[in-house]
């Protein structure tokens, strides 16, 4: 089951996740870190981003989340 659906489901992401903001993407983020669910932050923080590449707090995320999973390199 995709992240989408599986936050749709646990009340996470409304229905009409395609409009969200990048905002909207790191508060996601937020809460998917507090259920330790990693990948699942690190797929929101990319969505902010992409969203808005200005997103301090996306890019923030995203460098965190990668140093607390190990992965360097990226």
């Amino acid at each position: 089951t995709n992240m989408s659906t599986n936050n749709r489901k646990n009340g996470l992401i409304p229905n009409n996740y395609k409009k969200l903001s990048a905002t909207e993407w790191t508060s996601f983020a937020e809460s998917k870190y507090q259920q330790e669910e990693y990948s699942e932050v690190y797929r929101c923080c990319e969505r902010a981003i992409k969203l808005d590449p200005n997103n301090e707090y996306g890019w923030t995320g995203k460098s965190f989340i990668l140093e607390k999973m190990g992965h360097y390199d990226k």
